[in-house]
């Protein structure tokens, strides 16, 4: 068989009844598909037609074929990634343009993929592109950059949680910093600010309409930045206040004398049988 993508759809009701059966969907136009989280009756999912262009197909659950869509996204650039850690070690070895996210947030699906440096907006490092379209019509609502001046980005999943809000992850390295993970919430208005590991303002710059004379001037391109929930903002001082209590009872602890401090005896699990 020639080079092709496959993707399969099991209904869960025969998988529950002992009765698998599955229904295969075999293109040999575009390579690696990324199926949207969250689709509920109807799947959504896309793959990249050009380095401006997505394709965005739909498959309902009770329909035996399925329909693409064109869309025009922002330009981006490929090629051989590039990001020196402080050991000066190449840790996007391993990256390519492939989507690598996609999720669907309240009728506007979300696909994200790793560029290289470069671009419609000239980013000086490579960083997570998106592209926001509409479910209803598979029309493009705007394009998002995750972006950072001195480090890479790469490597995003998508997902949305129980409000209909599109999360993110995504590795951030280079520079002065090592690879390291970063959470966020992708729904909301566009801010500007730092991200959870203090960053100043690096991924929160909000920044012009695209170039003139790129396939969508119209469309604005913004970055977000994460927003913590108070809850969330309690449980992180919390664990904070509770960090600073155990390095304050261990510097206490060092300075008394060895027979009064506290046993050292490990505590191991209790065998079962």
């Amino acid at each position: 068989m020639r080079d092709c993508t496959i993707l399969v759809r099991l209904p869960l009701a025969k998988i529950e009844g002992g009765d698998v059966t599955a229904q295969r969907f075999v293109w040999r136009k575009n390579f690696n598909f990324r199926v949207a989280q969250n689709c509920g009756t109807t799947a959504y999912f896309a793959s990249h037609n050009t380095s401006s262009q997505i394709r965005v197909f739909k498959w309902g659950e009770k329909s035996a074929t399925l329909g693409f869509k064109d869309v025009d996204v922002a330009t981006w650039d490929g090629g051989n990634y590039v990001s020196r850690t402080p050991d000066d070690r190449n840790w996007l070895e391993r990256a390519d343009p492939r989507m690598t996210g996609a999720t669907l947030d309240d009728g506007v699906l979300w696909f994200a993929w790793g560029a290289n440096r470069g671009g419609a907006n000239a980013r000086p490092q490579p960083f997570v592109q998106i592209a926001r379209v509409r479910a209803s019509d598979r029309t493009l609502i705007e394009n998002v950059s995750l972006w950072d001046p001195t480090s890479a980005i790469c490597y995003a999943a998508l997902g949305t949680n129980a409000n209909k809000e599109a999360g993110v992850s995504y590795s951030i390295g280079g520079g002065s910093r090592f690879p390291s993970h970063v959470v966020g919430i992708l729904t909301g208005t566009h801010r500007e600010g730092g991200d959870l590991h203090g960053h100043p303002r690096s991924h929160g710059r909000q920044v012009g309409r695209l170039p003139h004379g790129e396939a969508h001037a119209p469309q604005p391109e913004a970055v977000r930045r994460h927003r913590l929930y108070p809850a969330e903002r309690r449980r992180l001082a919390r664990r904070h206040t509770a960090l600073q209590r155990l390095r304050s009872d261990r510097a206490t602890c060092e300075r008394k004398p060895e027979s009064a401090r506290p046993s050292r005896r490990r505590w191991l699990p209790r065998r079962c049988c």
